[in-house]
């Protein structure tokens, strides 16, 4: 009886030394250094049930992070009010593995935002300004370091508004829906060196989207808008895009460090959409290989490409496809529209021609040692410049049929 007792107590005594577990949580909410999951408190700061509100908040520190997110499957952020989140450290706002929602009808004001491996959602009325305070901030106001094919996105919904004067850097997927509008100006930026070859207005790895009501109005010292794979604009969207000595559209990056245009980017307008890119160096610039670089025209949209410089053209493309739409190329000096080919240049009309402001239109090799050919103007005093080329193309599907004429390769 007594080695059964003694057996118990044992048992029992090993059970009380055992360590207690706990149930591990990846999860990290710290603002001004407030571990906010541990239960520390801010000032305007409330947290309930994966939704984070930031009610006129103030973050004016040296911690390293003046907000800091990690590891959340689903987070809202609700903003109230405006709020201010900046500090001397390394971050103002850092998001690791996240996937976010901003939302409600507040203003964030902060100097920049790193992200890492997260998707980000703008929602509501939400208005994020981001300016940089200071030269040594860098020239980037949002910034994605991602290596992943499903993180690595920004979207904007709604209402939802990005005002900056630095770049945006996506590495994913940028979108734009419903009324959301991102306002982009860096013309009067103290940093910006002529010298320099400073980042432009918005860049993105892949793809950016554009539909609903969206707009961007983007002004840069340098290119406005950097894509390496397909640039889609739809429905009533708008794009203004001016460069002071860039593209206003162009294929890859011009950042240092980042390989300059070789990447070839597709676009694409239908729908309603209007675009006006004007650049130095030309409005939209896709050419980076011979396999992309294609510019289709649809529907009823309407794209005007102006080129500014001697050696700059409104449109450079490997192939331009316009099956309805208006299409308006200037050039100041010459040559509204360069086709890169190895072969014949490649403009296709698949559609019925209302209005052209150049019929007997060719193209002429630039030299034999390029595969560039620019647009010149047919007379019978041979061939002249053209400076400014307008096309407007109605859809030839016939009513009811749902099929489209046989394309139809003009000169």
């Amino acid at each position: 009886m007594k080695k059964i007792i003694c057996i118990f107590l044992s048992l029992t005594l090993m059970l009380c030394c055992m360590p207690t577990t706990y149930a591990y949580d990846p999860r990290t909410l710290k603002i001004d250094g407030k571990d906010i999951l541990a239960g520390e408190t801010v000032d305007g700061v409330t947290f309930s049930e994966n939704v984070l509100t930031l009610d006129n908040v103030t973050v004016s520190s040296d911690e390293r992070y003046g907000i800091y997110i990690k590891g959340f499957d689903e987070l809202t952020i609700n903003l109230v009010g405006r709020n201010n989140i900046h500090t001397t450290g390394e971050f103002d706002i850092f998001i690791h593995e996240n996937h976010l929602t901003f939302a409600g009808d507040g203003k964030l004001y902060t100097s920049r935002i790193d992200v890492t491996n997260s998707a980000i959602n703008l929602t509501d009325d939400v208005e994020l300004n981001v300016f940089p305070e200071k030269d040594d901030d860098g020239v980037c106001g949002i910034y994605y370091n991602d290596d992943s094919s499903c993180y690595g996105a920004l979207h904007l919904f709604d209402n939802a508004k990005i005002i900056t004067s630095h770049l945006i850097y996506v590495y994913y997927e940028l979108a734009l829906s419903g009324n959301s509008s991102i306002e982009y100006d860096n013309l009067d930026v103290d940093h910006y060196l002529p010298e320099r070859n400073i980042f432009p207005g918005i860049v993105t790895a892949r793809n950016i989207v554009m539909s609903g009501n969206s707009k961007m109005n983007i002004k840069s010292t340098n290119d406005c808008v950097s894509v390496k794979g397909h640039f889609a604009i739809t429905d009533n969207a708008t794009l203004d895009a001016y460069s002071l000595s860039g593209a206003g559209i162009c294929a890859g990056y011009s950042a240092s460090g980042m390989s300059y245009r070789i990447f070839g980017s597709d676009f694409s307008a239908s729908g309603n959409a209007v675009v006006n890119a004007d650049g130095h160096k030309a409005g939209i610039f896709l050419t980076g290989s011979k396999n992309a670089g294609n510019f289709s025209l649809k529907d009823k949209a309407s794209v005007t490409a102006t080129g500014r410089s001697g050696n700059a053209s409104g449109l450079i493309a490997n192939k331009v496809t316009i099956s309805g739409g208006e299409l308006n190329l200037i050039h100041e000096h010459r040559s509204p529209l360069k086709i890169y080919s190895a072969d014949e240049p490649s403009l296709i009309i698949d559609g019925i021609v209302t209005e052209i402001s150049h019929e007997n239109y060719g193209f002429q090799k630039l030299t034999s040692s390029n595969s560039y050919y620019t647009m010149v103007d047919i007379t019978e005093n041979g061939r002249d410049w053209i400076r400014d080329f307008h096309i407007s193309v109605a859809s030839s599907l016939a009513a009811g049929e749902g099929v489209s004429v046989t394309e139809t390769e003009l000169k």
